[in-house]
């Protein structure tokens, strides 16, 4: 929380410098609010630490002064109990460098909560579409509980073929262009190692997929593994995942990688990749 806190301080601080009002509001007072919502609710079980929480108030009626100086003010004198005029404050300024490895874990640990519940919602789907006009199974049997566990299988790193193409796909970004360049298709149609891996047209596409992600994310999109423990950011954060997920059912999260001697599906875990794991859901009493 604090790290977010120190990096949407720059965010907001370079939006105003640059006259980017739009971007200093967003960041100022929609950044500032996500990030509140997202400690709380990682917080149920351990509590808010009232410093940090009240550096939140503060930082906030501070960063939106020149927008809103009016309800800035109040904030300042009622809320915090502060003497003198908000607008006359010393202006923020993050209390320790930003960590982007914290910064990664984060957004990592909210794309977690993402997928599950969109994996929740597509069960729904399916499930609704199955049902006969009766609101029974089309069928005619026994309705199937509803799942309110998942169980998370994480890679920590890429099958070597896919490994192979991203190395080439980094050889070949333009930090000018901020893409991957052209030429790479020729160069992983033409590497023995990944034909050697026969994996047919899997290495193009795969590769497709990952110069879209390149002009997002940039050169870090084609990382080839994550710069944290994926399995232990999302261990360390069940509550968090518990607490987002009350709301679609999911009360149960069960992480697996390949260094359990044995998981409850294979090809699930086969399907993963670092940054992007692969969620299965099930019904337990």
């Amino acid at each position: 929380f604090a790290n977010e806190m120190n990096r949407l301080v720059l965010a907001v601080t370079e939006g105003f410098a640059s006259m980017r009002f739009r971007d200093a509001l967003k960041h100022a007072w929609y950044g500032m609010q996500e990030a509140r919502d997202r400690y709380r609710s990682g917080c149920v079980e351990s509590g808010l630490d009232a410093e940090l929480t009240r550096r939140w108030v503060e930082w906030q009626a501070l960063l939106m002064v020149p927008i809103t100086p009016h309800w800035s003010e109040e904030v300042w004198s009622a809320v915090l109990g502060k003497e003198g005029c908000a607008v006359r404050a010393a202006w923020p300024t993050p209390t320790a460098p930003i960590d982007a490895g914290v910064s990664a874990a984060g957004a990592y640990l909210f794309k977690v909560s993402s997928v599950i519940a969109t994996a929740m919602a597509n069960h729904e789907k399916k499930a609704a579409k199955a049902k006969g006009k009766g609101g029974k199974p089309a069928d005619g049997g026994a309705a199937a509980p509803k799942p309110n566990q998942a169980r998370l299988y994480v890679a920590r790193k890429f099958p070597r073929w896919k490994e192979r193409v991203l190395e080439l796909l980094r050889s070949h970004f333009d930090a000018d262009s901020g893409a991957v360049s052209e030429a790479v298709r020729a160069a992983i149609s033409g590497c023995d190692e990944i034909k050697a891996c026969n994996k047919g047209k899997q290495p193009m596409q795969f590769a497709a997929m990952m110069m879209e992600e390149a002009k997002l994310g940039g050169l870090s999109a084609l990382a080839l593994s994550m710069p944290f423990d994926e399995a232990l950011v999302v261990e360390q954060n069940l509550s968090y995942l518990r607490t987002t997920l009350a709301s679609v059912g999911v009360v149960g999260i069960h992480v697996y990688t390949e260094a359990h001697d044995s998981v409850p599906d294979a090809e699930m875990l086969a399907s993963a990749a670092p940054g992007a794991p692969s969620v299965q859901l099930f019904h337990a009493e």
